[in-house]
């Protein structure tokens, strides 16, 4: 029981770092295909 205890302790821990490695991840599948940019779109400024 005391093991489920440290992890329930730990969960925004546990949280973050899943979280960090899901954005590392899907930022270096984007900048591998090409298709990644940080400009905001034209259209979108217009209105």
């Amino acid at each position: 029981m005391s093991v489920l205890e440290k992890i329930r302790s730990r969960a925004g821990l546990l949280v973050g770092i899943i979280g960090v490695a899901l954005l590392v991840f899907i930022l270096q599948s984007a900048l591998e295909s090409g298709n990644f940019s940080l400009e905001i779109p034209i259209p979108l400024l217009e209105k």
